[in-house]
């Protein structure tokens, strides 16, 4: 299923929205070591890292929306599994 909504020329699917729902850069939070390069030389790999290693460092950006309503909106709409 495809929702496609379109504000100002761009189009924007099912995934562009749900990652910019689970981003916590729009509650304040500075998230960091998500992603880390694995192998050397031509063989090198970005991969996600465990959440158990990040780096959150709360109130550093500029909230956009509140926390309750982050959390709300992650409620509503669950991870893949």
């Amino acid at each position: 299923m495809w929702i496609i909504i379109r504000k100002k020329g761009y189009l924007w699917d099912v995934g562009t929205v749900m990652r910019i729902i689970r981003k916590e850069y729009y509650i304040g939070n500075l998230v960091q070591s998500t992603k880390e390069v694995v192998g050397f030389g031509d063989n090198k790999k970005l991969v996600n890292t465990d959440s158990s290693k990040w780096i959150i460092v709360e109130g550093v950006v500029p909230t956009i929306i509140s926390k309750e309503l982050f959390e709300k909106a992650n409620q509503a709409c669950p991870k893949k599994h």
